[in-house]
């Protein structure tokens, strides 16, 4: 079962790594608490990720020379991305914006994830820290309700939710552990959650709103605002954009937002995380106790690089081996 892990942690210690080098050497079960909410707290919106989505496409089909690639880009950004996030966001279901009754149920309940694991560090040469660590439960709490899901689901693999640990020690009891991808799912995570939070009516509902307000007709519309055709002028460049070529644009860039959790978040969307570990001897007993310091913790790596959202994790562990 997984177990809630308070953040305000006693640790009892003997001795605290000194002269005891690779004393951590061993199997762990560990319980921590993710906060992966950070997607949910930046105000981003369908309509931004809609829009970022038709401006690389449109980018890629336009035959632009490439002393004005930049410059055309920026110009799709503002002129072209603008009106796509205005009108994806204006027609949106409510529930779904930022503040939303939706939006606000997924962040509360991703603030708070619980993971429990088997890590297995090792040191091999002196200083260096290896280790795998596998998700054995994920849970989290749905209006006072626990719910569990599988690791294997999750992960997508029947390997289930994995990560290889490295670093290395240092003096004081300290571990410093390197950045590393955990095998977690967020678009798949925002899947799950959200089944459990709504009512398979209710989100039928939602996911029909969703894709009308992806509508290439009411998009392109938007994009010409009346014209016939989207005239590009840049640096002496020339183009023309026919109606039905922005069709086809906006047909590939929906087809690649209706694969995403809420048409943002891609299903495989890693998390990666690292930082600083503690260890520690517990009194009168021979075990090893763990505990992340207050830096460990990481990034969902969704798209683009500069919206890529901490992520804080706490934990224990206890050697068991």
């Amino acid at each position: 079962m997984v177990r809630s892990t308070s953040t305000s942690l006693v640790v009892l210690v003997l001795l605290i790594g000194c002269g005891e080098e690779g004393a951590w050497v061993g199997t762990y079960e560990v319980s921590g608490t993710w906060k992966l909410s950070g997607p949910f707290e930046g105000g981003r919106t369908v309509g931004d990720a809609t829009a970022e989505l038709v401006v690389d496409e449109l980018a890629g089909a336009l035959p632009a020379p490439s002393f004005v690639e930049d410059k055309v880009r920026g110009w799709l950004a503002s002129s072209v991305g603008d009106k796509v996030r205005s009108t994806v966001d204006a027609n949106m279901p409510k529930e779904l914006a930022p503040g939303g009754s939706v939006t606000l149920l997924l962040g509360q309940t991703l603030a708070a994830v619980e993971l429990d694991s088997t890590l297995r560090l090792d040191g091999e040469r002196d200083g260096e820290v290896e280790g795998k660590e596998t998700v054995t439960a994920v849970g989290y709490v749905i209006n006072g309700k626990q719910h569990q899901i599988s690791a294997s689901k999750l992960a997508g693999a029947d390997t289930g939710i994995e990560a290889q640990w490295s670093g290395e020690e240092n003096d004081g009891g300290k571990l410093s552990i390197d950045p590393h991808p955990v095998g977690i799912r967020y678009g798949e995570l925002v899947r799950l959650i959200l089944g459990d939070l709504l009512q398979a009516a209710e989100l039928t509902a939602l996911e029909n709103q969703l894709t009308a307000a992806l509508s290439c007709k009411t998009i392109v519309a938007a994009i010409l605002d009346g014209g016939s055709g989207l005239q590009v002028s840049i640096a002496g460049w020339k183009h023309t954009i026919s109606a039905q070529d922005l069709e086809s644009v906006c047909a590939s860039a929906m087809a690649l937002v209706e694969k995403k959790a809420l048409g943002q978040f891609e299903i495989d969307t890693r998390v990666e995380v690292g930082g600083d570990v503690l260890w520690s001897r517990v009194e009168q007993t021979e075990s090893i106790k763990l505990q992340s310091g207050t830096d460990f913790g990481g990034v969902v790596n969704v798209v683009p690089k500069a919206f890529a959202p901490r992520v804080d994790v706490a934990f224990t562990a206890l050697r068991v081996e």
